[in-house]
């Protein structure tokens, strides 16, 4: 047993103890940890990229950032290229294809072809490669070659490029399908058909999720579906293209940008101003105060309630860890989309705001406004919307969202839960839409206003502790501890709970100085003076976090 007061500097009681193990959030899917935001390495690769970025010449630029992504991701696993090389030929020749630009077949065949030389080469570097690996990889080019050759002889444009569309939907859904779901869909296939009565036997394989495959699969979908829907015109530099999907600082966890925004960026010249190092400094501090002060400590809290039995917690407990929780969540992903937007201001890119003080929402549709907004906008405009969204009868709206909730949830993880979360979120969202009441909740009185500020956190909460637990028996225990006022077997939780005071004041504090701002890390609006001031206190309060590096929760999406 590791007591917990040994790593929190004797801010618990003594009697609070939690095993090494529950420090640690166990990932559902396996990874090794390379090169996180918060590690030397990327610090000295962000480093480097933007020194050279800015002393070599403009058409080098591209190449490389494309190398520094490349590199990033290899640090990762090296074999997880090919899976990216799979996915930029592929949209990058169905995109021209789509607006009627297709490329010579000799080209698609040769680019086609990268995916299976480089696990040739990891092979010849001792990497192990399954055989499976192998015959996707060289099936590949076959099976683009064939389908260009067939697709072109279709005599209505329409008909090709909605055959391209879904070639590079089919290619791509079905390795992100194959890596993030084949396990899980065979296990409840395998224990459905067990309940029937019948058995199962099945061998299932030891996959290992690609990190950052649900991000940039999303993201490369955006781009040419808005290329059938004459949005944006495809760009003919495969280079380009390639960085666009693989840029280093937003590639494993997005934000999630649409080539609308990050490709014109890609293709016009730089211009150095002196405030993009300024802004990207700030967003960097700002992004690791979020991570390592308020996030990893609030872990701690958090990993303790959702791994202990409900015999052993009440209901203060439950109520600490869950809201641990949800800062850690908000700590750790909003966290995260700062520092990548820092790291690409560094090389004078903007990237996406993706949080807006998402726990001040009165509704659960401001909530998605505000909280991973590009994940929430991407499920608006690619499924919500081409599903009918709200122009149809009021069941056919709760359908749409239902329908769009219930694939946000599952592509968050192969769980029950996540789809339980999104199932639970489309409801909100339904009851939302038919409550008048609700609705006008942003033009109330400030006494209704704070009614609905406390029931919509309060449901968000629920909302997390369903995604927090890892199974239905873990999510049972914690509503057994919500109900149990008074247990005479739980640990003291007022030090605890001071514990976790003290680490998320500082943010609560810096968000009411950035309330009215567009970007909640905006500090433009202050005296510089005020702002080193703020800028030195996060400062002082990141590097002396007393809780070791813990990877981001949003890898493993």
């Amino acid at each position: 047993m590791l007591p917990i007061h040994t790593v929190l500097d004797n801010s618990f009681s003594k009697e609070f103890s939690i095993t090494g193990a529950c420090l640690t959030f166990e990932l559902r899917q396996s990874f090794v940890l390379r090169m996180s935001f918060v590690s030397w390495q990327y610090g000295f690769l962000l480093a480097a990229a933007f020194v050279l970025y800015w002393s070599v010449p403009g058409p080098w630029r591209i190449r490389l950032l494309l190398a520094a992504s490349y590199i990033f991701y290899a640090a990762w696993d090296i074999r997880f290229i090919s899976l990216l090389l799979a996915s930029t030929s592929t949209y990058y020749f169905c995109g021209l294809a789509i607006a009627n630009k297709p490329r010579p077949l000799r080209e698609v065949f040769t680019y086609t072809c990268l995916p299976g030389i480089w696990l040739v080469l990891c092979l010849l570097l001792k990497k192990p490669v399954p055989v499976s690996g192998l015959v996707w990889a060289f099936a590949l080019p076959v099976i683009m070659l064939v389908s260009h050759v067939l697709i072109q002889r279709m005599t209505e444009r329409d008909s090709r490029c909605k055959a391209f569309l879904w070639l590079a939907l089919g290619v791509n859904l079905g390795l992100l399908g194959f890596f993030k779901y084949f396990n899980f869909f065979a296990e409840s296939g395998a224990a459905l058909l067990n309940q029937l009565g019948l058995e199962t036997d099945w061998t299932l394989l030891n996959i290992v999720l690609p990190v950052g495959i649900s991000f940039y699969t999303f993201q490369a979908i955006s781009y040419v579906v808005d290329i059938q829907k004459n949005k944006v015109q495809p760009t003919s530099d495969f280079t380009t293209f390639a960085t666009y999907l693989a840029f280093f600082p937003q590639l494993v966890a997005g934000p999630i940008e649409r080539s609308t925004g990050l490709l014109p960026q890609l293709l016009k010249p730089p211009c150095w101003i002196i405030d993009h190092l300024y802004s990207g400094a700030r967003l960097l501090l700002i992004g690791f105060f979020k991570k390592i002060f308020v996030a990893d400590n609030c872990a701690i809290l958090a990993n303790h309630v959702f791994s202990t039995p409900s015999a052993e917690l009440n209901t203060a407990w439950a109520l600490l860890g869950v809201s641990a929780f949800a800062f850690q969540i908000y700590g750790d992903f909003s966290g995260y989309s700062d520092i990548a937007r820092g790291s690409a201001r560094l090389l004078g890119i903007e990237l996406t705001i993706n949080f807006r003080l998402p726990y001040l929402a009165l509704n659960p549709s401001e909530f998605w406004r505000r909280w991973h907004i590009t994940l929430s906008t991407w499920f608006r405009d690619y499924v919500y919307i081409p599903l009918g969204g709200n122009k149809g009868t009021a069941w056919k709206t709760c359908r749409n969202l239902t329908l769009a909730m219930l694939l946000a949830g599952l592509w968050h993880g192969a769980s029950w839960n996540f789809v339980l979360w999104g199932a639970y979120h489309a409801l909100l969202l339904g009851i939302f839409h038919h409550s008048l009441l609700w609705q006008q909740t942003t033009t109330a009185t400030w006494p209704r206003k704070v009614a609905a500020w406390l029931l919509m956190f309060a449901l968000t909460l629920l909302g997390w502790a369903i995604f927090r637990a890892e199974s239905f028996p873990q999510l049972f225990d914690w509503l057994q501890a919500l109900s149990q006022w008074h247990n005479p077997d739980a640990l003291d939780w007022r030090k605890p709970s001071r514990w976790l005071w003290l680490h998320i004041v500082p943010l609560l504090l810096f968000q009411a100085v950035t309330f009215n701002q567009d970007d909640e890390s905006s500090l433009s609006h202050l005296h510089w003076a005020t702002r080193g001031i703020i800028l030195l206190l996060l400062f002082i309060l990141t590097v002396t976090s007393m809780v070791s590096d813990k990877e981001f929760i949003y890898f493993r999406f």
